[in-house]
């Protein structure tokens, strides 16, 4: 479906309907995805639907995620945008140890390839595609740039920042991680990637050596993300940090109880450059009661 007067008024129609039904949504976001849409209004919608799965972050909002977004590129097989985000989703899936781990990475790695070769000059597409190159792939220094074109587009975007910052945090560089939080979150104190942003926070801080407000921003990501394990998993690990064991192994089980079929075997990635902090980080999981 080709982009006429029809199609931009049911545009402005769906806009309005995401506003009233899902009110944290990026008006920003839907603006930029509109300024350079897919030629299919069909794949576009798809992606709006998507969008708002992958955002709620819910234990099983990712697998409904994963089929809308296989038709939007079904539909358009150029459309970068829903590829990256794809590809986003997979490393979302990975971390919760859901779907087939192994043949997800090579789709995203395959996914992010693709949207950064597009030379599309979308910032959300840039950043997605950065964040799997890192996390799957761990190159790093390609993700990173990838983020500083994307910050060149939109200097002042907290999400590009906040992608910006667990890059580093994977290439084991917490001071710059910590700098990008810091930035995104003066940028946009009230964003819905507002949990995401504070469990880099506390991420940067455990990797500096400073447990207690690595504790203080993972409690602070568990408010805001009650429904994602992933934040209690980073709780637990904080708590193990400064010896609270009991409360770590009650955050863990917090966590099993959002992603009940969750285990060490299934979180397979290990994405940390620094090494020892991965194998920190999971004999602390062990020690909090993580099913191996």
């Amino acid at each position: 479906m080709r982009w006429t007067t029809s199609s931009i008024f049911k545009i402005a129609i769906t806009e309005s309907v995401v506003a009233a039904i899902i009110p944290s949504l990026r008006r920003a976001e839907i603006s930029r995805a509109y300024a350079k849409p897919t030629d299919s209004l069909d794949a576009y919608d798809l992606y709006l639907r998507a969008l708002e799965r992958h955002y709620s972050r819910q234990p099983f909002a990712s697998d409904t995620a994963v089929a809308l977004l296989q038709q939007a590129i079904q539909i358009d097989p150029g459309y970068a945008l829903a590829k990256a985000l794809l590809g986003d989703v997979y490393a979302w899936r990975c971390a919760a140890g859901r779907g087939d781990q192994e043949a997800e990475k090579a789709s995203a790695v395959e996914l992010a390839r693709e949207a950064i070769a597009s030379n599309c000059d979308d910032p959300d597409t840039l950043r997605y595609a950065a964040h799997v190159i890192s996390y799957f792939a761990r190159e790093h220094e390609v993700a990173l740039s990838t983020l500083d074109r994307a910050l060149r587009l939109n200097p002042d975007s907290a999400q590009v920042l906040t992608a910006a910052g667990w890059v580093h945090l994977h290439a084991s560089e917490p001071e710059l991680a910590f700098d990008c939080f810091e930035r995104a979150i003066r940028r946009s104190p009230l964003d819905q990637e507002m949990g995401w942003m504070l469990c880099g926070t506390g991420v940067a801080h455990l990797m500096l050596g400073r447990n207690d407000k690595a504790l203080d921003s993972m409690q602070a990501a568990t408010r805001a993300m009650p429904n994602s394990a992933m934040p209690h998993r980073l709780l637990s690990f904080a708590l193990v940090r400064v010896g609270r064991i009991d409360e770590a192994r009650q955050a863990m089980s917090r966590a099993l109880r959002l992603e009940p079929g969750w285990s060490l075997a299934r979180m397979s990635m290990m994405s940390w450059r620094d090494r020892p902090f991965g194998t920190e980080y999971l004999a602390a999981l062990v020690l909090a009661g993580a099913p191996e």
